[in-house]
């Protein structure tokens, strides 16, 4: 990331990530109707950054025009400043596994089959019962079954399609969340609407902190590349350009050489 005597510029790709990321956030409340106070958690995140990286440009600015320091000492500087920055940015790897960590929750709690009180023995016969008058109807009316489940929230049907002991397939998985996503969205809006955006600005933030680790997190550093041990290899081939030895008569000089007319 250093090239002789000028010292590579880190902040310039990185500020105007955090900016595009920024415009995301702010579209993502406009225009899908995303949580508000989680986008505005996920924007402080930004702002704390590119408080870090304007900070960090303004000192490489000063490393690069002190006429004091050599070149030598100018890279050592700017690595120091680099790697003190790179350590104060870890809070945004930790809120991004922060917002990963919730949305996983709030989608469990979400999409997560509700138990039926009493005996879970019984529970599981007649769990049983069900998913056996299931494989007698067509995917069709299974479909149509599950989807009035839903809408109703008829628990033992859905604890039938839910538990799955021998790994049979009544419905494709895919359906099934299609599903589950569309009434969730349609039922309870706003819980739907924060565990989108739990998961867009995780997303974002990890895309974020994978971006500082790969411009800061090795900067100045060589890159080296392990080198394979060398071994003989016989690749079993023959040299084709020297004649086999001749090893039969028909090989062998004829005595006399035949006349043509």
């Amino acid at each position: 990331m250093i090239a002789g005597n000028v010292l590579s510029v880190v902040t310039p790709s990185l500020t105007a990530l955090i900016e595009k990321i920024r415009q995301d956030f702010k579209t993502h409340v406009g225009y899908q109707g995303g949580d508000e106070d989680v986008i505005d958690s996920g924007l402080k995140t930004l702002a704390q950054a590119d408080g870090q990286l304007l900070a960090l440009g303004k000192e490489e600015q000063l490393i690069q025009s002190n006429r004091d320091l050599s070149d030598e000492g100018k890279v050592k500087a700017m690595v120091k400043a680099v790697g003190g920055t790179y350590k104060s940015l870890a809070f945004v790897k930790e809120n991004a596994a922060t917002k990963a960590d919730a949305a996983l929750d709030a989608k469990t709690r979400l999409t997560e089959t509700p138990k039926v009180p009493g005996d879970p023995v019984v529970d599981a016969l007649h769990s049983f019962e069900i998913r056996q008058l299931l494989r007698s109807m067509s995917e069709a009316d299974r479909m149509k079954v599950y989807e009035k489940a839903v809408s109703t929230k008829h628990v033992a049907v859905l604890r039938a399609f839910a538990s799955n002991p021998m790994l049979e397939m009544l419905l494709p998985t895919d359906w099934i969340e299609r599903i589950q996503n569309n009434h969730l969205a349609a039922t309870k809006k706003g819980e739907w609407a924060r565990l989108g955006s739990l998961q867009f600005v995780a997303e974002r933030l990890t895309m974020l902190a994978n971006a500082l680790e790969y411009a800061l997190g090795n900067y100045g550093n060589t890159p080296t590349f392990p080198t394979p041990p060398i071994r003989p290899v016989d690749l079993g081939t023959k040299n084709t350009q020297q004649a086999p030895a001749k090893s039969s008569a028909v090989d062998k000089t004829p005595a006399t050489t035949p006349q043509f007319v």
